[in-house]
């Protein structure tokens, strides 16, 4: 008798009976695909931990579309479907301004998705009443081209359009004085879905073609800053990175963590930074300070910044200063002394799991500053304990996608 676990997408709609027999327990599964004949030949099985499921009919003509990425459809691609088609994405699934209402209706079966939805407005009425999401939904007029995630506007791009085109932004950044001549024979009208970032004397050049300007999120940056360079993620800079700066503005959606030398004029490569949190060590922060936007949550430490957002294992001594933030599983091995660990560790922000031997524990947690998560002496791993059960084989385990 056989265990199947940790699967991203199991599809057992089409599953033989011999196969299913074999099959005792099915865990920790994020989608887990039907039928009304599987549910009946696994009605025996064990499900637990399972995130989500659906039912396909396997005699409708039915076809299946999975994605782990970006799937974008229009028209074209709809009218080629023979039958209907269920939709799976894990990740971003965008359709474009030319897929109407009534393809919606009779070429979709329905759709899943973990991640984000991009649909023009004039079919948001019959898509989402087939769809299921774990996510965000990101809606545009349906007359306009949809440009997703952030895109820079800058004379070259402009020369690329169509005359008197309509556009739809999720983000626009505007870093660079444009051609008002250019400008106005290119563009007709603007959408801005989310935010507009633009240096502050560059604001006139563009507000009056944007639609309902007065409930645009703007991002205004000094105009002492030379042009805008945008990051879509957390950053770590040190004095090298900084160099390739010019009097720029640095724009980070996410954290930025620094790592400055003293004889380095910042001010003179970076002239405005806006993030969500900013941490840099107490004898960089008075070079930092004038150049932050308002709003920055800043965190101030002493010696190296230490990040770990997977697994990580510390197996000896340190050797320096640490501050360190956990945001997935960090384990302290029995070879590192409790004497070191008080020495070295400043401080520690624990959002996921830490393990140490006993003799670990009450050092690390004198040195918890911040604890959402658990900090644990190390025991038997649970995937371990899960492999000791006797009488049972494991017949799939951790896959990204499995039929049977």
């Amino acid at each position: 008798m056989s265990r199947i676990l940790n699967i991203g997408v199991l599809d057992v709609s089409e599953i033989k009976e011999e196969v299913a027999q074999a099959i005792t327990s099915i865990e920790s599964i994020g989608l887990l695909i039907e039928s009304d004949k599987s549910q009946n030949l696994l009605k025996h099985v064990k499900k637990v931990n399972i995130g989500s499921s659906i039912k396909i009919p396997i005699d409708d003509n039915i076809g299946i579309l999975k994605n782990n990425g970006s799937v974008t459809i229009d028209k074209e691609y709809l009218e080629g479907v023979q039958g209907l088609l269920a939709i799976m994405v894990n990740g971003e699934l965008r359709f474009t301004g030319d897929v109407t209402p009534q393809l919606v209706e009779d070429k979709i079966y329905l759709i899943l998705i973990n991640g984000k939805l991009i649909f023009p407005r004039s079919i948001a009425g019959t898509l989402l009443t087939k769809t299921t999401l774990n996510g965000i939904t990101l809606s545009h007029k349906s007359e306009y081209v949809f440009f997703p995630g952030t895109t820079e506007l800058s004379n070259r791009f402009l020369r690329g359009l169509r005359v008197k085109s309509k556009l739809s932004f999720e983000k626009l950044v505007l870093g660079e004085r444009l051609d008002p001549g250019l400008l106005n024979e290119k563009i007709a009208n603007i959408e801005i879905v989310k935010k507009l970032i633009a240096i502050e004397e560059y604001e006139e050049d563009i507000y009056p073609l944007i639609d309902e300007y007065y409930a645009v999120e703007a991002e205004l940056i000094p105009s002492k800053a030379k042009g805008i360079r945008y990051v879509n993620d957390d950053l770590k800079l040190t004095a090298e990175d900084i160099l390739d700066y010019d009097e720029m503005a640095l724009y980070v959606d996410g954290d930025v963590e620094m790592d400055l030398d003293k004889n380095l004029n910042l001010a003179r490569h970076i002239k405005y930074l806006v993030c969500d949190r900013l941490t840099v060590d107490k004898d960089h922060y008075p070079q930092v300070k004038d150049i932050l936007a308002p709003g920055v949550q800043v965190e101030i430490i002493s010696g190296k910044y230490l990040v770990n957002k997977g697994k990580m294992s510390i197996a000896e001594n340190l050797k320096e200063r640490l501050s360190i933030k956990n945001m997935g599983k960090l384990k302290f091995e029995d070879a590192v002394d409790a004497k070191n660990l008080e020495k070295y560790i400043q401080t520690i922000d624990n959002y996921g799991l830490i393990e140490a031997p006993a003799k670990l524990l009450a050092v690390l947690n004198d040195k918890v500053n911040k604890n959402y998560g658990k900090i644990k002496e190390i025991l038997l791993d649970s995937e371990d304990k899960e492999e000791t059960q006797e009488g049972e084989d494991i017949m799939y385990r951790d896959v990204g996608e499995l039929k049977l």
